[in-house]
């Protein structure tokens, strides 16, 4: 959703097994491959040092 909001297009795999990556993000010359990451018990620890305490709305 960050990508299309910041003006790429997103293109997304269908199905259960995508064996690189989940989306791609495409802007002019520039294309990613992207891979979504989750946890099992659903926090984001790689973004937790980057929130100002009392500042996280889940």
């Amino acid at each position: 959703m960050v990508f299309a909001r910041a003006g790429w297009n997103v293109s997304v795999q269908y199905g259960a097994n995508q064996p690189e990556y989940d989306l791609i993000v495409e802007n002019g010359p520039a294309v990613l491959k992207v891979s979504v990451k989750g946890s099992q018990d659903g926090s984001w620890g790689l973004t937790q040092s980057y929130l100002s305490r009392g500042k996280a709305d889940y």
